[in-house]
């Protein structure tokens, strides 16, 4: 990967989250803390494991827009 990528990226995983952004999260994990009120251990251990899967997928598609995004503007702004 291109080191100018690794930088923006690595810079990205340290920006603080915008109030927006914290405002969805808090209302994320309310809606899930009511959802699993309802469900059994080995319910909640299935949900906890497929949140988790969501998460790295939501990663792996933001890291598969970045480098997208990143060839594009070096394509067309040599």
């Amino acid at each position: 990967m291109n080191r100018i990528l690794k930088l923006i990226l690595d810079d990205y995983c340290n920006q603080k989250p915008s109030a927006e952004y914290r405002l969805m999260q808090q209302e994320v994990c309310e809606a899930q803390s009511r959802f699993m009120a309802g469900l059994s251990k080995k319910q909640k251990k299935e949900f906890l494991e497929l949140d988790s899967l969501s998460g790295q997928l939501i990663t792996v598609a933001q890291d598969d827009l970045s480098v997208l995004l990143f060839e594009t503007l070096k394509l067309y702004f040599r």
